[in-house]
C-alpha cells in the first residue's frame, strides 16, 4: 500500500516536474525570440504570438500546480502548434519551425490524455503540417529574410527540437525505472534519473509538505 502510494506520488511529481521544464525553457528561449522579432526583425505579428506564447507557458506552469495536467499540455501544444504554424506562413519552411510538429506529436504521446484524444491530437498536428507544407511550398513568404537570419532561426529550431526529444526520451526512461519500496530497497548501478518526492506531515499542529530527493535509477526494488 505504501509502495503503490509513493510510486502515485512519484509519477504525479515527475510529470510536473517535467512539463515546468519545458514549459520555463519555452518562456527563456521565446523572451528572446519576441526581442529578435519586435527589435530586430520587426515583425510584430509573429512577436505578438510569441508574447501570447509566453502567457500560455506561464500559465500551463499554474495549472500544473493545480494537477491539471491534461488541460495545461493541452493549452501550451495547442498555443505551440498555432505559433509555428504563423512563422512558417511568416518565414517560409526554410525557416524550420515545421519541425515543431514532429516534437509535438511525440509531447503528445506523453500527456495523461486518454487515447483517443492523443490519437485526434496527432492527426490534427499532421495535418496542419501538411496544410503548411501545401501553403508554403515554392511560394514567397511575406517575410523575406536574409541569409543570416534564415540560418540563425534553422539552426535554433534543429537544436530545440533535437534537444526536446532527447528530453521527452529521457522522460520517458526515467518513468520506466523502478521506485524504491518500503520499507527496504537495495542499491543498484543503473544511470541517473533524479526525482523530489513531496510528503505533508504535521508540524505544530500545521499541515506542510517536506521534500525528499530521491535518486531513483540508483535503487531497484528489493523482494522482501
Amino acid at each position: 500500500m505504501e509502495s503503490s502510494k509513493l510510486k502515485e506520488t512519484y509519477e504525479k511529481q515527475q510529470y510536473e516536474n517535467q512539463a515546468n521544464f519545458v514549459y520555463v525553457n519555452t518562456i527563456i528561449i521565446g523572451a528572446i525570440l519576441v526581442f529578435i522579432y519586435f527589435f530586430v526583425l520587426q515583425t510584430y505579428r509573429v512577436a505578438l504570438a510569441n508574447v501570447l506564447l509566453l502567457a500560455v507557458s506561464y500559465l500551463s506552469i499554474k495549472l500544473n500546480r493545480k494537477e491539471q495536467y491534461a488541460l495545461s499540455s493541452l493549452i501550451f501544444i495547442t498555443m505551440v502548434a498555432f505559433t509555428a504554424f504563423l512563422q512558417i506562413h511568416e518565414f517560409g519552411l526554410r525557416t524550420g519551425f515545421q519541425y515543431f510538429y514532429l516534437n509535438l506529436s511525440g509531447l503528445v504521446m506523453f500527456t495523461n490524455w486518454k487515447p483517443w484524444q492523443k490519437a485526434a491530437g496527432t492527426i490534427l498536428l499532421v495535418s496542419l503540417f501538411i496544410l503548411s507544407f501545401g501553403m508554403s511550398y515554392q511560394v514567397s513568404p511575406p517575410v523575406e529574410l536574409n541569409y543570416f537570419w534564415v540560418f540563425f532561426l534553422h539552426t535554433v529550431n534543429i537544436l530545440l527540437n533535437v534537444a526536446g526529444v532527447a528530453n521527452s526520451a529521457n522522460y520517458k526512461n526515467c518513468a520506466r525505472m523502478p521506485i524504491p519500496s518500503l520499507p527496504g530497497f537495495s542499491r543498484g548501478l543503473n544511470g541517473a534519473c533524479n526525482g523530489i518526492l513531496r510528503f505533508p506531515v504535521l508540524v505544530n499542529g500545521k499541515s506542510t509538505r517536506i521534500n525528499v530527493p530521491v535518486l531513483l535509477s540508483t535503487y531497484q526494488l528489493e523482494k522482501l
